[in-house]
């Protein structure tokens, strides 16, 4: 056993290796694919015009229709020759986001690239450090694994904000609310609505805990988040963060419209893959209905998890592992717009179970993990190499059949959990 395990690290690690290789391999050698990628091409481009005094163009204005002929994509093809004709890049993100890659204009495009990317696997090397600490386990076992875990490897590929501005402060917030800080754990969870959809995730976990009369968690989160759009507001003015709050608006009106459909291979929200299948006059009241069925999903996971909580004589630090799972299978059931690079902050899931030391959760639901893992690996290989075999609507099959294993989960679980030291 103890010989597989050696022989499986080494496994894992060769492969995360040689994908890091092609990652960096490739940003060194080919600067006109790095102008490309969604670093590059969205957020270099707004921290440089927030650099350049140009922070007020960076989203279109009320009365566009569409990006192309934006200032965004004006000044995108004139920084960055080596963009395609037909591109056209747009930044969807907060004002706050802009201000705070601003650093990273001062560079060349590649060079703040490979930056980026290592700023990236550091935050991924804090976030496995972390849950090490909490389970007492091998942060470079953590670490490594995680690496072959493909929606890892798109976002570090592509240079998207997922590692650093996601999973870092998710990571972080889970720590403090383990070590029992969660006023803490509340106001660094807010730093998720720089990607607002992503807020969900701390917002269930903390609504369950405020259910429980704990509510500590809930009121920093809610104050962290209005600092933060406070913030927004203040960087660039009324005008600007209005403007943004367009630019969300029109992103959605484009990508429903079904001639977009085609660039929507990465899709990973069950909402935008459902309403897919529809005709486009049908969308409006298809969409309605899906809202309909997320919220009674996130309803369900609500009481459920309270349910079980109060009926467990277990503290919420035993029980964490299981509600980060739940709460982050909410965002492909529940949020319109995700992509499969997004589902990179699933890798907490695996960091918060392997190794916690309670024998239930180092069995079933560490193997239901696993599967999931290898079930959202085998789909970007089946996009890349056999598209017609992998086509989105996979994805709502693995999302609700790991919701609903999760869920039915809760009830076999022992009224008390008995600990099992590894």
């Amino acid at each position: 056993m103890v010989k597989w395990l050696f022989f499986r690290q080494i496994i894992f690690r060769t492969i995360a290796v040689l994908l890091l290789v092609f990652i960096f391999s490739g940003s060194i050698t080919c600067p006109k694919l790095d102008e490309q990628l969604d670093f590059t091409a969205a957020f270099y481009v707004a921290a440089h015009m927030a650099k350049n005094g140009k922070a007020s163009d960076i989203y279109p204005e009320k009365n566009e229709t569409s990006f192309s002929a934006a200032p965004f994509n004006v000044y995108a093809h004139k920084l960055l020759p080596g963009l395609g004709i037909g591109a056209s890049p747009f930044f969807q993100y907060p004002p706050l986001v802009a201000f705070l890659l601003e650093p990273l204009s001062l560079m060349s495009p590649q060079t703040a690239m490979v930056t980026w990317q290592i700023i990236s696997l550091l935050s991924l090397f804090i976030c496995a450090r972390l849950f090490s600490q909490l389970n007492k386990g091998n942060t470079l076992i953590y670490f490594w694994n995680s690496l072959v875990y493909l929606p890892i490897i798109h976002t570090l590929f592509i240079g998207q904000i997922g590692l650093t501005l996601l999973c870092l402060p998710l990571a972080i917030g889970y720590y403090y609310l383990i070590k029992g800080s969660h006023t803490k754990s509340g106001l660094v969870w807010s730093l998720l609505i720089l990607k607002p959809q992503f807020i969900i995730v701390p917002a269930f976990f903390a609504i369950v805990l405020a259910s429980l009369k704990k509510s500590r968690c809930l009121g920093s989160l809610v104050c962290g988040v209005l600092l933060l759009n406070i913030a927004n507001f203040i960087c660039l003015g009324a005008n600007t963060f209005f403007k943004w709050l367009y630019s969300l608006r029109l992103n959605a009106e484009i990508l429903s419209d079904p001639t977009c459909r085609h660039k929507l291979s990465l899709v990973s929200s069950c909402h935008e893959i459902f309403t897919g299948l529809f005709p486009a006059n049908s969308q409006p009241m298809t969409s309605s209905i899906i809202y309909l069925l997320s919220a009674a999903i996130v309803l369900h996971a609500f009481y459920s998890c309270r349910a079980r909580l109060k009926n467990l004589e277990v503290t919420i630090t035993e029980f964490a592992p299981i509600l980060l799972v739940i709460s982050l299978l909410l965002l492909p059931l529940s949020v319109p717009y995700l992509r499969y690079y997004d589902l990179s902050i699933f890798v907490l899931a695996g960091m918060a179970f392997f190794g916690h030391p309670y024998f239930k959760f180092n069995q079933a639901l560490k193997q239901y993990l696993l599967v999931f893992y290898i079930l959202i690996d085998l789909y970007l290989l089946g996009l890349m190499f056999a598209p017609s075999l992998a086509p989105s609507f996979i994805q709502v099959i693995i999302f609700l059949g790991a919701y609903f294993r999760m869920i039915t989960i809760l009830p076999k679980l022992k009224t008390k959990m008995s600990l099992q030291n590894n």
